[in-house]
């Protein structure tokens, strides 16, 4: 068996060679430990219904949307156990990913204080996915 890792071809959690620097759209994605339907559920016609916990934490995600800091959120979705954000990476940023990182352990603190008000654990799993988008 060939290790991918030994010829060069391991696992990268990023976009290996872009300049983030120059500004970014991606697509981040995080859940819930264990993903409890903590923040709604899919009612009997496939549509989505948020819980007080699934509408505060879209408050918070448009409330750190407006902080700036360099990650413009553009949209996003909450879904009863992840959150999927469509967010755009200023260009010019010093360390830009530390930058999306700070934001989704923003987001993350500040929901899971909003949750603990309205009586609901909110506990995150460690880390995010992201993807760049290139178009």
């Amino acid at each position: 068996m060939v290790n991918m890792r030994q010829q060069g071809a391991g696992h990268y959690r990023r976009f290996k060679g872009y300049d983030y620097s120059r500004g970014a759209a991606l697509f981040i994605t995080f859940g819930l430990v264990g993903r409890p339907k903590a923040f709604g559920a899919i009612d009997g016609e496939g549509r989505l219904v948020l819980s007080p916990a699934g509408r505060a934490g879209g408050g918070c995600l448009a409330q750190e949307g407006r902080r700036g800091h360099g990650v413009e959120v553009k949209s996003f979705v909450v879904m009863p156990d992840h959150v999927h954000i469509r967010v755009y990476l200023q260009p010019g940023l010093e360390k830009p990913l530390a930058k999306l990182a700070q934001f989704v352990i923003n987001f993350k603190r500040w929901s899971k204080c909003e949750g603990a008000k309205l009586g609901c654990e909110v506990a995150w799993e460690k880390g995010y996915h992201d993807r760049l988008c290139l178009s």
